[in-house]
């Protein structure tokens, strides 16, 4: 109760929502039921969808690119960035493009935050903009 949005990523969607249908069948249902502004879903390698309690359907894709050197820490850097994007008021896919690309980053060094923080200057910047 109470809840406007939910982040998890598929394994835990999976494990507290098991059931018939497809993922967008269930994760309707779920956005329905649990009355959510919307679910986010972190998938991987598939990236990430937004199911909002109005119908729409955000997707982003991880970058090509993506070396991964440790996926610790990826889901709070997509989240982080997510909180963010809601608190300033970014459209849904912005929001969804700029938490892709932060953690897709992230995965790319050891450890949950990297220490240098010259790494998070480019995001601040474009993020200010």
């Amino acid at each position: 109760e109470d809840v406007s949005w939910l982040k998890l990523n598929e394994e835990e969607f999976s494990l507290l929502f098991a059931g018939r249908g497809t993922l967008r069948q269930r994760a309707t249902d779920v956005v329905a039921r649990l009355r959510l502004q919307a679910l986010i879903l972190t998938r991987g390698k598939h990236g990430a969808t937004v199911f909002q309690r109005d119908g729409q359907q955000h997707e982003v894709s991880p970058a090509s690119a993506c070396r991964v050197v440790d996926a610790v820490g990826a889901g709070d850097a997509f989240s982080a960035v997510v909180l963010l994007g809601l608190v300033r008021g970014w459209a849904m896919q912005t929001t969804l493009r700029r938490a892709q690309e932060f953690a897709s980053a992230i995965v790319g060094h050891r450890g949950a935050t990297v220490a240098d923080h010259t790494f998070y200057a480019p995001f601040v910047r474009r993020w200010s903009e």
